[in-house]
C-alpha cells in the first residue's frame, strides 16, 4: 500500500479559472524543503530552487543517514513524487539535505507506475515499481508490463535501476 506523508493541497479561488498552490514543508534535520510554486510543481530550500517538476510534488518518506555529529556522513535523503496524469501517473526523485547545507536532487526516474515498496537496506534505499504501459496500449502488453518489477536503489548519491546506473 501506498504511503504518503504529504500531499499537495489545492486551493481554488473563487471565479478564478487556475488554481493557487498553498506552500508545504518536508521537514529535514538540518532544514526545511518547501513545495512551491503555482501548481505545487517546484522544491526549494533555504530559498533557493533544488528541483523543478511538471506536476504537483509530494513528499513520500524521509530516510536519515548519520547522526547528525558528523556532519561530513550526514544527510536526509527524501522521496518525492511528482504526480503526473493518464499516461504516466507518478515519477520520482531523491533529494539529498546533508548536514553541511548541500542539497540535491536526482533525475527523475520511474516507470510511471505508483510504487510497490520502499525499504531501507543500511545505506540503501529501494523503490520497487511495477512496469506501466498507458490506457491507450494494448491490454496484453498492459498486463505482461503490470507484472515486471523494476527496483531503484539509491546509494551515496547514486542511482541504479535493476544494477545498471541511472543517466
Amino acid at each position: 500500500m501506498k504511503r504518503r506523508v504529504f500531499a499537495p493541497a489545492l486551493l481554488l479561488s473563487v471565479g478564478a479559472a487556475t488554481a493557487a498552490f498553498a506552500a508545504l514543508e518536508i521537514a529535514t534535520r538540518f532544514g526545511a524543503l518547501q513545495i512551491v510554486g503555482q501548481y505545487g510543481d517546484a522544491l526549494s530550500f533555504k530559498g533557493r530552487r533544488v528541483l523543478q517538476g511538471h506536476n504537483a510534488l509530494s513528499g513520500v518518506e524521509t530516510f536519515r543517514f548519520g547522526s547528525g555529529a558528523d556532519p561530513a556522513h550526514s544527510a536526509d535523503v527524501v522521496l518525492v513524487e511528482e504526480a503526473g496524469g493518464t499516461a504516466c501517473p507518478a515519477l520520482y526523485y531523491f533529494v539529498r539535505v546533508s548536514a553541511t547545507g548541500e542539497v540535491k536532487a536526482t533525475t527523475a526516474f520511474g516507470t510511471c507506475g505508483e510504487f510497490d515498496s520502499v525499504t531501507r537496506k543500511g545505506d540503501a534505499i529501494l523503490v520497487t515499481l511495477p512496469g506501466y504501459l498507458g490506457p491507450f496500449e494494448h491490454e496484453a502488453a498492459r498486463a505482461k508490463a503490470a507484472r515486471e518489477r523494476h527496483v531503484y536503489t539509491y546509494r551515496n548519491g547514486a542511482l541504479t535501476k535493476n544494477g545498471l546506473p541511472v543517466p
